[in-house]
């Protein structure tokens, strides 16, 4: 069923990302080392989602996915993104709102 489809899709999306970041090791030249805790905590956000699967009412995946996704995007903020590459989002974000004024 529907269930079934998802759990293949996680895993169809968990070779892709491994197969993308070793390609991008290669193609960046980057030791093994250092793209590692990329991957794992790609991998990590994926398998957080599989439980997922298996709560029964929408109204309780919706806000437990939000709260995954949140803490998600908060590593990759922190721990992906460099100072500069952070700075530069955020002003993009501010101008943006100022703009529209």
């Amino acid at each position: 069923g529907l269930a079934g489809v998802a759990v293949a899709w996680l895993i169809l999306v968990s070779v892709d990302a491994l197969a993308l970041f070793a390609m991008a090791a290669r193609a960046l030249r980057l030791p093994a080392r250092e793209m590692a805790p990329l991957a794992v905590g790609a991998l990590a956000a994926l398998a957080a989602l599989a439980p997922f699967l298996w709560l029964g009412d929408i109204v309780l995946r919706g806000p437990a996915f939000a709260v995954v996704a949140l803490g998600f995007a908060l590593l990759c903020w922190k721990a992906v993104l460099p100072a500069g590459e952070r700075q530069a989002i955020w002003r993009a974000l501010v101008s943006k709102g100022d703009a529209s004024a």
